[in-house]
C-alpha cells in the first residue's frame, strides 16, 4: 500500500465497491430463489395437509358407517352399502392427491423424515385394503369375517400414519418454515378433536346398531375420547380468537358452535341419558353417523379456513418479498452506473492532470527549470499547477543568481521572498561570506609576502646556533660514559648482599612455621576439652530437665484419664440420643406413608371428577378445571411424600450406622484409659533412671573444666613463642627490602645515565638535521612569497563593491485562475 499510486488505488476502491453491489446483488437473489422454493414447497405441503384431512374425514366416516354395519345383524341396505363406497371414493382421491404432493416433495430432498412416514403409511394403507375386502366379504354373506373392533383398530392406524405424513412435511427447519407453524398447529388440533369425534361417532353407533347400553371399558374409553376432544376443542378456540370475526376463520368458528356444541351435543347428550337409563335410543345409528358427521365437518372446516387465510397471507408476503427484490436490482444497477461514472470522472479530473505534474516534478528533480504547466482547473488541481508553477519560476531566479556568483560577481544583491525563505536567504549569506573571504585572502595575501622575507633571515641564525650545540654535548657525553662504569661496581656488591639476607629469611620462616604447627595442635586440645566440659554441662542441664518433663508428663497422663472418663459418659448419651432420634424417624415414616395414601385417594377423586365435569359439557368446565388443579396438586403431593420418605430412610439408614460408631467409641475410650494407666507406671521408672544420670554427669564436669584450664596455659607459652620468632622474620625481610632497593638505585641510576648519553647523541643529531631544515626553509620563503604575489592577482578578479547591482530575472507570469462560485 505504501508504494501504490494514487490512480490505482482509486480505482481498485472503485473496483472493490462494485464487486460489493455484484456479490449482494447475486446473495439476494440467491436467497430469494431459495425462499420462493421454500414457499413452494410450503404451499405444496399446505394443499397435501387439506388433501389428508380431506382423507381422514371421508375415512373417519368411513370406520363409523362401516362399524355400524357389520355391528348389525341384518343385512346392509343398499344405502348403506352405496354410502360406504362414495366415502372410499372421496377418501381415496384425497389419499391418492395426497400422497403424489409427498412423493414430490420427497424427491426434493431425500433426507427429508418424509421418507420414513411414507414408508409407515404404505404399509398401513395395505393392512387397510385387506380390512376392506374383509368388511366387503362379511357384508355380502353375512358372516362374521372381521370384527368390529379390529376393523376401528385398522383405520385408526391408517388415518394416525396419513397424519403423520402431514406432520412430517411440516418440520421447521428455516424461518419461512416457522411462518407456518401456527397453521400447523390448528390443523393438528382439528385433526385430534376430529379423529377421537369419530371414534366416538364410531363406537357410539356400533352400541346402536347393536342396541347395546354403553357401560364398562366402552364407557372409559367413550369417557377419554370426549376428554380428548373437549381439550382440543378449548385450545383452538382460544388460539383463533386472534382471527377477527368476518375471516374464513371466524365463520367457521360460528359453524363450529352452532352444529358440533350445539345440535350434536344435544343429541349426544340424550344418546348417553337413554345408555344410563337402559332405554331405547332416541336415534338409529344412521341418523346418529349423520349427526355427527355433520359435526365433525364442522371441525374440519376450520382447517380449510385457516389453510385460506395462510395461503392469502403466504402471498401478500411473496408478493411484498419480489416488490424488494426488483427494488434491489435497480439500486443495484444504479449504483454500478454510478460507480462507471466516478471512473470516467476521476480520471479525467483527477488522474490526467496529477499525471501531468508528476511529470514536470520528475523533470524538475533532473535539473530541468524551464518546463511550463498546462493545467487550467478551476478546483483544487488548478491550485496545486499554479503553486508549482510559481515555485519553479522563484528556482530560475535562484539559479540567475548562481551563475552570477560562479562568474565572479559578488556585488549582486538577492533579495529572499519572506523570512521563511531558506534558499534565498542561504544564496545572500554565501555572497556575504564569499564577499568576506575574498577580502581577507587579498591581506594575507601581502601578510604573506613580508613575512616570507623575515623566515630568510631568521634561518640563517638558526644555522649557526646549531653549531655551537653540537661541540658542547660531545663534552657531556664524555663525562656521563665514567659515572656509568661506577655505578656498575656499586651494583655489584648489593646483589651480594641481597643473596645472604634472602638465606637468612628462609631459615626464619621455616622455625616460625614449627612454631606455629605447635600451637595449632595445642589450640586444638584446649578447644576439644573445652567442647568435652560443655557437652557434658549440656547433658546435665538435659538430666535435670527431663524430670521435670516427666513430671509434666505424669500430670498429662492423669488429665487424659480424666478426659476419656468424660468422653465415654458423653458417648453414651450421644447414643441414647441417636436410638431416640431413629424411633422418631419410624413415626415419620409411619405419617408419611398416610400422606401418600390420601394424596392417592386424591388423585383418583380428581379423576373421577374430571370425568363427571366431561359428561356435563359447558355446566361442568369450571369444574373440570378445578377437578384438574385438585389432581396436580395431588400428584406434586404424591411427590413430596415420596421425597420425604426417600429422606426419611436415609435418616434411619445413617441413625443406625451412628449407634454403631458409637459403640466402637465407647470401645475405643476404654481402651485409652487403661494405655494412660501403662504410661503412668513407664513414667515413674524414667525418673528415677534420669536422676542417677544427671549425678554421673556433674562429675565428668568438674574433670573436664581442670583439664581445660592446663591446656590453656600451653597455648599462652606457644602464642609467646611464636610472636618472638615474628619479629626476627620481619626484621630479616626489612634488611631484604634494603638491600633490594639500594640495587634497584643503582640500576636506574646506570640506566638513567645511558639515557642522557643517548639524548646528548640525539641532540647533535638534531642540531645536524636543523641546519639542514634551516636551508630547506630558506628555500621555502622564497617559493611562499612567489605563491603570494600569484594569490593577489586570482583574487582580483572578483568584484566586490564596484558596479554592484541587483540580479533580477524576468518572471513567468501567474495562470490566470477565475474565480470560484
Amino acid at each position: 500500500m505504501k508504494h501504490m499510486k494514487i490512480r490505482h488505488l482509486l480505482m481498485a476502491l472503485i473496483a472493490l465497491l462494485a464487486l460489493l453491489s455484484v456479490l449482494l446483488l447475486v446473495k439476494e437473489g440467491v436467497r430469494v430463489t431459495a425462499d420462493g422454493g421454500k414457499a413452494a414447497w410450503l404451499q405444496q405441503a399446505n394443499r397435501m395437509a387439506d388433501h389428508i384431512l380431506t382423507a381422514n374425514a371421508s375415512e373417519a366416516l368411513e370406520r363409523g358407517v362401516t362399524a355400524t354395519a357389520i355391528s348389525k345383524p341384518d343385512a346392509v341396505t343398499a344405502e348403506t352399502a352405496a354410502k360406504i363406497r362414495t366415502l372410499r371414493e372421496t377418501g381415496d382421491k384425497a389419499y391418492a392427491e395426497a400422497v403424489a404432493i409427498a412423493e414430490g416433495l420427497k424427491a426434493g430432498d431425500q433426507g427429508h423424515p418424509l421418507n420414513e412416514s411414507l414408508n409407515v403409511l404404505a404399509e398401513r394403507r395395505a393392512a387397510l385394503m385387506e380390512a376392506r375386502r374383509s368388511v366387503d366379504r362379511a357384508l355380502e354373506t353375512r358372516t362374521p369375517a372381521l370384527a368390529p373392533k379390529v376393523w376401528i383398530g385398522t383405520m385408526t392406524a391408517f388415518i394416525e400414519a396419513l397424519s403423520q405424513v402431514r406432520r412430517d412435511a411440516f418440520t421447521a427447519k428455516t424461518p419461512l418454515d416457522e411462518a407456518y407453524r401456527s397453521n400447523l398447529q390448528i390443523k393438528e388440533i382439528v385433526f385430534l378433536a376430529a379423529e377421537y369425534a369419530g371414534r366416538e361417532r364410531a363406537t357410539i353407533g356400533s352400541a346402536i346398531a347393536q342396541g347395546k347400553p354403553i357401560e364398562g371399558e366402552t364407557a372409559q374409553n367413550l369417557a377419554r375420547f370426549r376428554a380428548i376432544v373437549d381439550q382440543n376443542v378449548t385450545v383452538l378456540r382460544l388460539i383463533t380468537r386472534k382471527f377477527p370475526a368476518d375471516s374464513h376463520v371466524g365463520e367457521a368458528m360460528a359453524g363450529l358452535d352452532a352444529e358440533f356444541l350445539g345440535r350434536f351435543e344435544q343429541m349426544r347428550r340424550a344418546v348417553y341419558q337413554a345408555s344410563d337409563a337402559h332405554a331405547p335410543y332416541p336415534v338409529t345409528g344412521s341418523e346418529w353417523v349423520k349427526e355427527a358427521t355433520r359435526g365433525i365437518d364442522s371441525i374440519l372446516n376450520v382447517a380449510e379456513a385457516v389453510s385460506a387465510d395462510t395461503e392469502r397471507a403466504v402471498g401478500a408476503a411473496q408478493q411484498e418479498q419480489q416488490l424488494n427484490t426488483v427494488v434491489l436490482v435497480l439500486m443495484s444497477l444504479a449504483t454500478l452506473t454510478l460507480v462507471g461514472l466516478a471512473i470516467l470522472l476521476i480520471r479525467r479530473r483527477i488522474i490526467a492532470p496529477l499525471l501531468k505534474l508528476v511529470a514536470v516534478a520528475q523533470a524538475v528533480s533532473n535539473g530541468e527549470l524551464d518546463r511550463r504547466i498546462a493545467i487550467a482547473h478551476r478546483d483544487e488541481l488548478g491550485d496545486l499547477a499554479a503553486s508549482f508553477e510559481a515555485m519553479m519560476v522563484y528556482l530560475r531566479e535562484m539559479a540567475a543568481a548562481a551563475e552570477e556568483v560562479s562568474a565572479g560577481n559578488l556585488s549582486i544583491k538577492v533579495k529572499p521572498k519572506s523570512e521563511r525563505d531558506r534558499l534565498g536567504t542561504a544564496i545572500t549569506r554565501m555572497i556575504e561570506g564569499l564577499h568576506v573571504i575574498v577580502g581577507e585572502v587579498r591581506n594575507t595575501a601581502g601578510a604573506v609576502t613580508s613575512a616570507a622575507g623575515q623566515i630568510v633571515g631568521s634561518s640563517h641564525q638558526l644555522a649557526d646556533t646549531a653549531s655551537v650545540q653540537a661541540s658542547a654535548s660531545e663534552v657531556t657525553s664524555a663525562a656521563m660514559e665514567q659515572m656509568a662504569a661506577n655505578l656498575k661496581a656499586v651494583d655489584t656488591s648489593t646483589q651480594e648482599l641481597e643473596q645472604k639476607v634472602c638465606v637468612v629469611q628462609s631459615q626464619s620462616n621455616e622455625l616460625a612455621a614449627a612454631v606455629t604447627q605447635t600451637s595449632g595442635a595445642i589450640a586444638e586440645l584446649a578447644a576439644s576439652i573445652q567442647q568435652v566440659a560443655g557437652n557434658a554441662s549440656q547433658a546435665n542441664q538435659v538430666a535435670a530437665g527431663s524430670s521435670d518433663a516427666i513430671a509434666s508428663g505424669e500430670q498429662a497422663v492423669a488429665e487424659a484419664k480424666s478426659g476419656m472418663t468424660a468422653i465415654n459418659e458423653t458417648m453414651t448419651g450421644i447414643r441414647a440420643t441417636i436410638e431416640e432420634l431413629a424411633a422418631r424417624s419410624g413415626e415419620i415414616g409411619a405419617i408419611v406413608e398416610v400422606i401418600d395414601d390420601i394424596a392417592e385417594q386424591t388423585n383418583l377423586l380428581a379423576l373421577n371428577a374430571a370425568i363427571e365435569a366431561a359428561r356435563a359439557g359447558d355446566a361442568g368446565r369450571g369444574f373440570a378445571v378445578v377437578a384438574d388443579e385438585v389432581r396436580k396438586l395431588a400428584e406434586r403431593s404424591a411427590k413430596a411424600t415420596k421425597e420425604i420418605g426417600d429422606l426419611i430412610a436415609g435418616i434411619q439408614k445413617e441413625t443406625a450406622h451412628a449407634v454403631g460408631v458409637t459403640h466402637e467409641g465407647t470401645d475405643k475410650v476404654h481402651q485409652g484409659v487403661r494405655l494412660a494407666e501403662h504410661t503412668h507406671e513407664a513414667l515413674q521408672r524414667i525418673k528415677g533412671a534420669a536422676t542417677e544420670m544427671a549425678h554421673l554427669l556433674q562429675e565428668v564436669e568438674e574433670a573436664t573444666s581442670e583439664q581445660a584450664q592446663s591446656s590453656q596455659q600451653i597455648v599462652t607459652a606457644a602464642e609467646q613463642m611464636a610472636s618472638v620468632n615474628e619479629q626476627v622474620n620481619a626484621a630479616v625481610h626489612e634488611m631484604h627490602l634494603l638491600t633490594r632497593s639500594v640495587s634497584y638505585a643503582t640500576a636506574e641510576q646506570r640506566v638513567g645515565g645511558d639515557q642522557v648519553v643517548r639524548a646528548i647523541e640525539s641532540l647533535n643529531a638534531s642540531a645536524h638535521e636543523a641546519s639542514l631544515a634551516t636551508t630547506s626553509v630558506s628555500g621555502a620563503a622564497d617559493d611562499l612569497n612567489g605563491h603570494a604575489r600569484g594569490l593577489q592577482g586570482a583574487v582580483a578578479r572578483f568584484k566586490l563593491e564596484a558596479d554592484s547591482r541587483d540580479v533580477r530575472i524576468e518572471a513567468v507570469p501567474r495562470l490566470a485562475l477565475p474565480e470560484r462560485r
